[in-house]
């Protein structure tokens, strides 16, 4: 996720990763059948999945073979598909997309989701061009309109982030009683697309300016680094190897050459975080931050400054470091808990959370001088990790409600 300052992170941390549960029966329940292939007919085939499968027609999933490689099993990915006509012996599946050729005579393994909750990422469009920000202006003051919410009953919902093309949101969810992993989905909340399939934390994702590429993190291999992935989850690439005991929250530079980055260090009872940032394929990393603990790093849309949280002072507060000249500033000075700075993207704004009292937290405004601050009403307790849409017209970000996370859309009108 994208790390907020000091003792509120961890306790952040701690109820989205480990104390969120589910309101409801999430939809979408994962089936894992062994089954047979009886044949293979153009586009369908015809498949044996035993007599206590639970799959149903219009599910949609996926297919894989168990092969032998090196002496071990390896779980090999076939093909996406549809569930036609379920029954006991012989069930009829339409082949969406094929990675791999289905013979008559494999045994394979189902993996099976409800069409209205899991879809084919055959489904994503090519990319567009990316939308152009709409001029907002330091002094302009903002109004909610709408209030739009996207998920809900699917388990927990966190670290929403729009595409370039503003179409479409990356996130993070447990749904499906699932480990976290990253998905996709429409601005209305429909078309939901599972791009990472891992038994282990996928999060803090971020898009590339042209759309082309996520950077995220995993603890795929035990530890959590930084990886790249294209925007349908293929090619997926690992970027840092233990810099330190952890890496987190990730930022994409606004030309996609460089990526900023969270590194902490130390031990787990004293952790210190500090601001990093590398090439694009991992390689010339560079510490920034020395003193104090630096959280939640974002480049201004003309790549020349990162906005970032910092506890220096004994306070969290908003910061601007000039990458080239190595100046730094410090815009607020607000003496509470604050997380997640984003530049609205024509440069004029700056949306964050804020906590107060522990009871509540906030999705403010200042401008990029640091003045003018703004408290949204939302009309949730607890909003965490704003960010804008390409067009700066609107926010999407996450409220919790009982340990429950989802992800709401703000839109908003700008009073000058």
């Amino acid at each position: 996720m994208k790390l907020v300052a000091g003792i509120f992170s961890f306790f952040l941390i701690f109820i989205t990763f480990f104390n969120c549960t589910f309101a409801e029966e999430p939809p979408g329940q994962l089936v894992k059948v062994y089954g047979y292939v009886l044949e293979v007919k153009d586009s369908e085939i015809l498949i044996n999945l035993g007599t206590s499968s639970s799959v149903k027609e219009k599910c949609t999933g996926q297919v894989y073979i168990i092969e032998k490689l090196d002496g071990k099993d390896k779980t090999i990915y076939l093909a996406s598909i549809q569930i036609l006509k379920a029954s006991e012996a012989k069930s009829t599946a339409k082949i969406l997309e094929a990675k791999r050729k289905i013979e008559k005579g494999q045994n394979v393994v189902i993996k099976v989701f409800k069409t209205d909750d899991i879809s084919s990422v055959s489904s994503l469009r090519p990319l567009s061009k990316p939308l152009t920000p709409v001029p907002i202006g330091v002094h302009a003051e903002a109004e909610i309109v709408e209030t739009i919410r996207l998920t809900k009953g699917a388990g927990c919902n966190i670290d929403p982030v729009w595409v370039p093309q503003g179409d479409r949101i990356y996130f993070v969810s447990n749904r499906n009683n699932d480990f976290w992993n990253i998905y996709t989905m429409k601005t209305d909340g429909s078309n939901v697309i599972k791009l990472t399939t891992d038994a282990k934390r996928n999060f803090s994702p971020d898009i590339s300016a042209d759309g082309s590429m996520v950077v995220f993190v995993s603890s795929r291999h035990q530890h959590e680094d930084i990886y790249t992935m294209k925007y349908d989850g293929s090619q997926v690439k690992r970027l840092t190897q233990k810099l330190n005991l952890q890496n987190d929250a990730p930022a994409w530079s606004p030309d996609g050459s460089k990526i900023a980055f969270v590194s902490i260090s130390g031990s787990p009872m004293e952790p210190k975080a500090d601001i990093y940032i590398m090439k694009a394929d991992g390689t010339e990393q560079e510490r920034l931050t020395m003193t104090g603990n630096n959280f939640a790093p974002d480049w201004s849309p003309d790549g020349k400054k990162l906005l970032f949280v910092s506890s220096r002072t004994g306070y969290e507060e908003i910061y601007t470091f000039d990458v080239e000249t190595q100046k730094l500033e410090q815009l607020t000075d607000l003496k509470t808990q604050i997380g997640s700075p984003e530049w609205s993207p024509d440069g004029s704004k700056i949306a964050f959370m804020m906590n107060k009292d522990h009871k509540s937290s906030y999705i403010c405004l200042i401008s990029s001088d640091g003045s003018h601050l703004q408290q949204l009403s939302t009309g949730s307790v607890y909003n965490y990790v704003p960010y804008w849409s390409p067009d700066g017209q609107s926010i999407v970000f996450i409220a919790s409600e009982k340990h429950i996370q989802d992800i709401y859309i703000i839109k908003l009108k700008w009073n000058k």
